[in-house]
């Protein structure tokens, strides 16, 4: 609710709504739905990647028949944790001579977790007899760790699921939530926290009233500020059908379309002149 003093710059319920401004949100969070979910899918995919490779290389290397290594190049790059080494991926390029002395060129990528590798070890070479192009290293099968890519699937199908759960919800409530502030909601303000211009889109942070929590909304302009005691507020509106979530009025008031209201439109101020009062203009 609205602080003692201060009147709304809207009029009575029911709203209009502005259709393409609801368009442009609803368009921006099925985006922002669907990256999420990709980049889920994708390191589930890079996980399962990983842990099958790994598998395959520990039995190239227990059937596989050893071959004499010419020469090997190392790219590693270590992900660190406050100075804890939490993981290192590697790229190995191995030079070797098969039996028979035919020389062949190979990549092997691979993960170390919890540890890094030696390179000082020497390295060894084994393929598949009559398939030398399907070769494994010692320095990999040392390293393999198949179980952890398994859990790290599970873990990563699970977050999966809980972010396609979440976006879901916030899918329905993108479609439901303006028409149903637009017939019942009550004008709020929320603590800005931040917002910022991301490729023509507005990112906004505020504070959810009476909480801790900071929940972010995107924007297609500048959110409607208010100053009020020597703070920052974006005004918002809610329904006591969806309480706890609020949709955050632009600067024109859209999703809004209040230049169809009879007898005069929303005057937009000045941040710093919303701190004493709203007001309607009339025509």
């Amino acid at each position: 609710m609205l602080p003692p003093g201060f009147r709304s710059p809207l009029p009575p319920r029911p709203l209009p709504l502005d259709p393409t401004a609801l368009g442009a949100r609803r368009r921006s969070r099925w985006l922002q739905t669907t990256g999420a979910v990709l980049l889920q899918l994708l390191a589930l995919a890079g996980a399962l990647w990983l842990s099958v490779r790994a598998v395959d290389a520990v039995g190239t290397w227990r059937e596989g028949v050893r071959a004499e290594v010419l020469g090997n190049t190392v790219e590693a790059q270590v992900e660190d944790f406050y100075g804890l080494e939490l993981a290192a991926v590697y790229d190995v390029a191995a030079t070797f001579r098969e039996e028979g002395g035919r020389p062949h060129y190979g990549h092997r990528h691979f993960v170390y977790v919890w540890s890094l590798l030696d390179e000082d070890e020497p390295l060894e070479v084994r393929y598949r007899e009559g398939d030398p192009e399907h070769f494994a290293l010692s320095w990999e099968v040392r390293g393999a760790r198949p179980w952890i890519g398994l859990v790290a699937c599970w873990l990563l199908t699970i977050g999966w699921a809980w972010v396609l759960r979440d976006h879901l919800r916030d899918l329905h409530m993108v479609q439901v939530l303006p028409q149903r502030c637009a017939e019942d909601g009550r004008e709020v303000l929320l603590e800005l926290f931040s917002c910022r211009e991301v490729k023509e889109r507005f990112e906004v942070t505020y504070r959810l009233p009476r909480r801790r929590r900071w929940r972010s909304a995107t924007l297609g302009a500048e959110p409607y500020r208010v100053q009020h005691e020597g703070r920052e507020w974006v005004l918002a509106l809610e329904s006591p059908r969806a309480s706890g979530h609020y949709l955050v009025l632009e600067e024109t008031l859209a999703p809004l379309s209040l230049a169809a209201v009879e007898g005069g439109t929303a005057v937009v101020l000045d941040p710093a002149d919303r701190s004493n009062v709203f007001s309607l203009g009339r025509g």
